[in-house]
């Protein structure tokens, strides 16, 4: 806990705040006073503050210095350190031989990876093909095309991790864009650019793959007809755009804001592939699907993140203190995701544990867990060595060697990721075989009733992930609480589970099923996300919780962004304030219930369950924010929407054809009414349900309306009492 500081910016003993600054880094001024060196969680805190008896320069301008990036500043506060009596000479904070250091680094991760790359193409198969037409590409095709997809994935991972340094390593608490974290976001360009031209040679040598022509053959013709009509060509254009925001738009941000904006749309370029590999064409296609996804994101934040750490370990120098701690935290919940996510997608890819020694794939399946495993034993001792040296001592020597090897491991692994993602599976296609089977993904329902709507299931992956984390970050939330002395409403923690118990019964329940091929179920289960589960969610005020519960900071880093931090300022964005008006409320409720059915995407929806999946996220989060405004004074909102309730109700119940005819008829359903009759059934629980949420939703307003501060004005007034309520308390 840190001393309490004093109007004047004093402790009580005269000292100013964050002194234990490293050796070698104090500021040149008189008389320098230190407190003994901090121990346990405070000590990664003060490492990179030194500050004077006066006062009027703190650890905070020591740190701002280092960010800057000029070497001179540490030098000046070495002559100051050492003008204390009986100070130890201090190592120099330079961990790490420069450019030289990252060159040698650079060349030896590459080399690694081309050898790792060759080698499991070699063993698993990919180079020695007999396919006829696949012999008229030619070597260039077959050698160069996993290369680049190589390329690919190492320049969107490097992206994402100059990114995540600029967004929330190196941002300072307020939001603001220090200058190291400025250079990262100008580097964006370079790994970004090299991205966008790693897809495109990847678009042009898969296209001479595909056709078994050499690439000088490849013709316009053959590009524009790849790019349009398979979805590979389409995934690959998706990812030109994506990276290529990036690449035009990473100089431009001047916030943290801003960075994380582009943070997200790098990560959205790296799904784009996850739905065109073998997780596209396996048996139970969501989950496949989803744990990709999983593992490809964790990955690159996990893997990103650690290059850029490395790369500017020298610059950073005593920040390392600070940042290190908190990326190492991040880490460990990659790391859990990408082991949890890897074994789900091996274990669907082999068909179970038979095919891991039995084939080639499997064998290669372990080799990556090899490398898994020994990335987990370097981040073990990043943990006993390198973080305690960085906070006792300030010394990133032993940071800078584990992260040089786990670097030269991860470049291995991205190897043989990419290398499997070329290597046949041995799993034999075991899923449905009825014509509507195979187009719902699952053995179609047989009729409905009351046991099969009761006991029934679909589970959703992306669902079940939520509900799972959501129920455990809340739990943490209370009991964090009640350690610190404050009791939480149980009525809160009774509301939130129930209403995660109501979205869990919709999305992975008997409801779920049936809404694949029944109209009005359909209908029922996003008026149930959007108008029933998202009350009891509110009333439990999980931001308040969240507010009360995570740790505020210290106020004395210079850089990073905690939990808290970004948690606060996307409540307090303009986001945040614009979908808390009314107006903007009831715009999406309608524009999300009635327009999507009005779309080509309500079909689409319902021959991609990962878009299904995710538009029922966006049919929850519209309720919320809807809801949200109900209960912060907006009682007005239900009746304003019950026109539009009448309305596509009766359009429902009176249309000439039948909303997405094609699916219903292709799943030639022999049970249950017609879809015609299903759907003037769904106009008319149109009618029942949007009636009774007319009603009932500004009684529920009116008796228990939510927490202060969590309705429609903003959080900053809220905040500052959280704020210091939380100090009060530690």
């Amino acid at each position: 806990m840190q001393d309490p500081l004093m109007p004047d910016g004093t402790t009580p003993d005269g000292a100013t705040p964050g002194d234990g600054a490293p050796p070698g880094h104090a500021m040149a001024g008189p008389a320098t006073i230190r407190r003994p060196a901090a121990t346990g969680t405070n000590a990664g805190r003060t490492t990179a503050e030194d500050t004077t008896a006066g006062g009027t320069t703190g650890g905070r301008a020591v740190a701002r210095s280092v960010v800057g990036g000029p070497a001179a500043g540490c030098a000046e506060g070495d002559g100051a350190g050492r003008a204390e009596a009986g100070a130890a000479p201090a190592e120099a904070p330079a961990p790490w031989d420069g450019a030289r250091g990252l060159l040698y680094l650079g060349v030896l991760s590459g080399a690694v990876a081309l050898c790792a790359l060759a080698a499991a193409l070699y063993f698993g198969g990919a180079l020695t093909s007999s396919v006829p037409w696949l012999d008229g590409s030619g070597g260039l095709t077959r050698g160069g095309l996993p290369v680049s997809e190589l390329v690919m994935t190492a320049a969107g991972t490097v992206t994402v991790g100059l990114l995540l340094a600029g967004a929330v390593l190196l941002a300072g608490p307020d939001g603001g864009l220090p200058p190291l974290a400025r250079r990262c976001l100008r580097s964006v360009r370079v790994s970004a650019g090299i991205w966008v031209a790693a897809t495109l040679v990847t678009t042009v040598l898969s296209v001479s793959y595909l056709l078994g022509k050499p690439v000088s053959q490849v013709t316009d013709a053959d590009l524009l007809s790849y790019l349009t009509d398979l979805t590979r060509g389409r995934a690959l254009v998706v990812i030109v755009v994506l990276a290529g925001v990036p690449a035009v738009c990473a100089s431009r941000p001047r916030s943290a804001g801003g960075a994380g904006g582009l943070l997200l749309v790098a990560l959205a370029g790296l799904l784009p592939q996850v739905v065109t590999g073998h997780s596209a064409s396996s048996d139970d296609h969501w989950l496949a699907v989803f744990s990709l996804a999983v593992h490809v994101t964790a990955a690159a934040v996990w893997v990103g993140g650690l290059l850029v750490l490395t790369a500017l370990a020298r610059p950073a120098g005593p920040l390392l203190a600070v940042i290190v701690p908190r990326y190492s935290a991040l880490a460990g919940v990659c790391f859990a995701a990408v082991a949890a996510s890897g074994l789900v997608n091996a274990w669907l890819q082999l068909g179970g544990a038979g095919a891991v020694l039995g084939s080639r794939y499997g064998l290669l399946v372990l080799a990556k867990v090899a490398a898994l495993g020994c990335l987990g034993l370097l981040g073990w001792r990043h943990r006993r060595a390198s973080l305690p040296a960085l906070r006792t001592r300030g010394r990133g020597r032993v940071f800078v060697r584990l992260a040089a090897a786990e670097v030269v491991v991860m470049a291995a692994a991205m190897a043989l990721a990419t290398a499997l993602s070329r290597t046949p599976p041995p799993a034999e296609d075991t899923g449905p075989t009825d014509p509507a089977g195979v187009l719902l993904g699952f053995e179609a329902p047989g009729p409905a009733g009351v046991a099969a709507y009761a006991f029934g299931r679909l589970l959703d992956p992306l669902f079940c992930t939520l509900v799972a984390a959501g129920a455990g970050l809340y739990l943490a939330g209370v009991l964090r609480l009640r350690r610190a002395g404050v009791r939480w409403p149980v009525r809160r923690t009774l509301a939130w589970y129930g209403g995660l118990l109501i979205v869990l019964v919709a999305t992975c329940g008997g409801l779920a099923r049936y809404s694949m091929v029944l109209f009005s179920n359909h209908v029922v289960q996003h008026l149930v996300l959007t108008l029933v589960a998202p009350v009891p969610l509110l009333l439990a005020a999980p931001a308040d919780l969240a507010l009360r519960s995570l740790h505020p900071g210290s106020g004395s880093e210079a850089v990073g962004r905690t939990p808290r931090d970004l948690l606060v300022s996307v409540l307090e964005s303009r986001a945040a304030r614009l979908s808390a008006h009314p107006v903007a409320a009831l715009t999406a409720a309608v524009l999300v219930l009635y327009g999507f059915y009005a779309s080509p995407l309500f079909e689409a929806s319902l021959r991609n369950y990962p878009l299904h999946s995710l538009a029922m996220v966006v049919f929850l989060a519209t309720g919320m924010l809807f809801m949200r405004a109900v209960h912060g004074g907006a009682r007005w909102l239900p009746l304003a929407l019950a026109p539009f309730h009448l309305v596509f109700g009766y359009a429902f119940m009176t249309a000439a054809s039948v909303i997405a005819g094609d699916w219903y008829e292709a799943l030639a359903r022999t049970w249950g009414p017609l879809p015609e009759q299903d759907q003037r059934t769904a106009g008319l629980l149109i009618w029942v349900i949007g009636g009774l949420a007319t009603v009932t939703l500004p009684f529920l307003a009116r008796r228990a309306p939510l927490p202060q501060g969590s309705g429609m004005r903003t959080f900053t007034a809220q905040r500052t009492d959280v704020d210091g309520e939380v100090r009060r308390r530690r």
